[in-house]
């Protein structure tokens, strides 16, 4: 083979592999992205939910309380990656369950479905049935579909939406809730869920109902007033945040 030849010959083994570290290159610049999503806008997107069965174990027990999950919904619209954040051990596996077989409208970025990460609460509250109140889950959907309180009256400041698992993580100070006398005596049970507003120093500046039992709402607004966390940082930036903080009571041990 003359020079020319194997010069010819390493030209187009070259471009050969350049080819080659091209598309090597590309199928890794094209991963799927997963995009964090609120649990509001993932709320509207529902279109099959499966409601939880109570476990009997815990229905005899008395446990109640609100499991908090972390999820993958895919470009199909289906669950996967269900991960537990917090919530009564006997109620986890029902949670679990149940919200692997929901299904959701597919989420779009730019017209295209993309796998999304959100938040889901479920949850249990015993009532005269022993069964799971109707509303399950629609807490988490509630607290992040809700405008910010007061937000038209406030010119400047910008809320920025965090789920309430990352909120949790920043919590410096934490006052249990007293469980009222009459809800003890009358052995009355649930789950306050509340929409805030905290600060950019930390503070809890603005706090609504959203759902829980009459008799235990006062007690956890009381109590969550005094909750103090470490600031959330945007960009380096100390922002205010708007969240969903969830309060459980159950006896004998009263809140949680």
């Amino acid at each position: 083979m003359g020079k020319a030849s194997r010069v010819y010959a390493s030209i187009c083994l070259l471009g050969a592999f350049a080819v080659a570290a091209r598309s090597h290159v590309a199928a890794q610049e094209t991963p799927d992205k997963t995009v964090r999503v609120s649990a509001g806008v993932m709320a509207g997107m529902v279109i099959s939910k499966q409601m939880p069965v109570y476990p009997a174990d815990a229905k005899a027990a008395g446990i109640q309380g609100a499991v908090v999950l972390s999820a993958t919904i895919t470009k199909m619209g289906t669950v996967e990656n269900l991960q537990v954040l917090s919530g009564p051990e006997k109620l986890r596996n029902a949670a679990t369950s149940a919200v692997s077989n929901w299904r959701y409208k597919p989420y779009q970025l730019n017209g295209q479905p993309v796998a999304v990460s959100t938040v889901i609460t479920v949850n249990f509250s015993l009532g005269d049935r022993g069964a799971p109140e109707a509303g399950v889950a629609k807490t988490a959907e509630n607290a992040d579909t809700r405008p910010a309180p007061e937000a038209a009256s406030q010119p400047t400041p910008k809320a920025v939406r965090v789920s309430s698992g990352v909120m949790a993580s920043l919590l410096l100070h934490k006052v249990t809730p007293e469980y009222p006398a009459l809800a003890k005596k009358a052995r009355e049970g649930g789950t306050v869920v509340l929409h805030a507003i905290i600060s950019k120093t930390g503070t809890v500046q603005d706090l609504q109902i959203i759902s829980g039992p009459t008799i235990l709402r006062d007690s956890a607004v009381n109590s969550v007033r005094q909750w103090t966390y470490k600031p959330y940082l945007l960009n380096g930036m100390p922002v205010d945040v708007e969240t969903q903080i969830v309060v459980n009571y159950s006896l004998p041990m009263g809140p949680q």
